[in-house]
């Protein structure tokens, strides 16, 4: 069981690595910076075409800088129309203006908690979601099969194809980049996929999460606050 566990760990391990190869060949990361000086709107996309933007104006070239600030301005307006759709608008007209205060403001400073640290944060949630109760179960022998195909290639390629814009996970692979290199990845994927379920093992990529405490009052004081 620990060879086969072995295995299957490997496997996973060595498709992260030539997808994340060819993420940053092609797509190599740039990094900037947002900081709460800057409005709601201002996403690291925007934040990266405006730096663009820049540099064209400094080269002289001002025809491809305007053609940049026109989609910028066509992003922007995007993202307000998005906000402004899902504000209720019956009981009258106060929640439509104060998102469009919200817009307007600029970010508030980030509220710093003495006591409250990443560590302190990630104890306090270990201790309320563990069961001190909780007795393992016996392992049982699998009845899966190994070569059996519970998931086939045709369907694995549609759910690459179809993916939804999502929020990046720990293993930094777009879901943009899966959906784009969907007839290459399914493959491997799918034969991924049927060796988890045929060994019932997990790897370790789908076993991390990364979460963002948000403060549940204005001033928070301590963990059970977030």
């Amino acid at each position: 069981m620990p060879e086969l566990t072995d295995y299957t760990q490997q496997s996973f391990d060595w498709f992260y690595h030539a997808v994340l190869g060819l993420l940053n060949t092609f797509y190599p990361v740039h990094y900037v910076t947002v900081t709460s000086r800057d409005p709601d709107f201002i996403t690291p996309q925007i934040k990266a075409m405006l730096q663009r933007k820049n540099r064209l104006l400094w080269a002289g070239r001002e025809d491809e800088a305007g053609a940049l600030a026109q989609q910028i301005e066509k992003i922007i307006k995007r993202h307000n129309t998005t906000r402004l759709s899902h504000v209720e608008h019956k009981g009258g007209s106060k929640n439509m203006w104060e998102t469009v205060r919200r817009l307007k403001v600029r970010r508030p400073k980030a509220c710093f908690v003495d006591g409250v640290t990443a560590d302190s944060l990630n104890a306090h949630y270990a201790s309320i979601s563990t069961d001190p109760e909780y007795i393992e179960p016996h392992l049982k022998h699998t009845v899966n099969e190994l070569g059996v195909e519970y998931v086939s290639e045709w369907s694995t390629f549609n759910a690459l194809d179809t993916l939804h814009a999502t929020a990046t996970g720990l293993d930094e692979i777009q879901a943009w980049f899966l959906r784009l290199g969907a007839p290459v990845f399914a493959k491997p994927l799918v034969q991924l996929l049927n060796l988890s379920m045929s060994t019932s093992i997990v790897p370790a990529q789908w076993k991390q999460a990364s979460n963002c405490p948000v403060p549940k009052t204005a001033c928070p004081r301590e963990h059970c606050d977030f």
